[in-house]
């Protein structure tokens, strides 16, 4: 257990704004899924939209968690946050449509949320590398 918390402390500002974006759209639009009735579909319109809605809320969220509380400063992490849970949370809710994981939507949208946000973050690291 103590490996994996090493693991998570450094895994970098994006993959943590990442698994809290996708936990929280994942989880809300999961809750969403659990609510509604089997035999009522979304339309993908529909799903879209509150995918991108969801992503947006949770990248305000991912502001007050990460910059305020975490004492990052909310502008040092805004842009590399927007990319971040704007593709996570979009993802998240994406896969919990497709998968209709309902409660278990938290979960998912916390692993799709931090394997994106890892991503971004290697990705993110090497531009810098490169830009140096």
């Amino acid at each position: 257990m103590n490996g994996l918390y090493r693991y998570l402390a450094s895994a970098g500002v994006c993959a943590v704004s990442g698994a809290i974006a996708g936990s929280f759209a994942g989880g809300v639009f999961g809750l969403v899924q659990f609510v509604v009735p089997h035999h009522h579909t979304l339309p993908p319109a529909a799903v879209l939209a509150m995918a991108v809605g969801l992503a947006i809320v949770a990248w305000i969220v991912v502001l007050v968690v990460v910059g305020v509380f975490g004492n990052y400063g909310v502008r040092a992490i805004a842009a590399r946050s927007l990319v971040s849970a704007g593709a996570a949370g979009v993802l998240a809710v994406l896969v919990v449509h497709v998968a209709r994981a309902g409660l278990a939507g938290v979960l998912v949208g916390w692993l799709i949320g931090f394997l994106v946000g890892r991503g971004l973050c290697q990705v993110c690291d090497a531009v810098d590398a490169r830009a140096a």
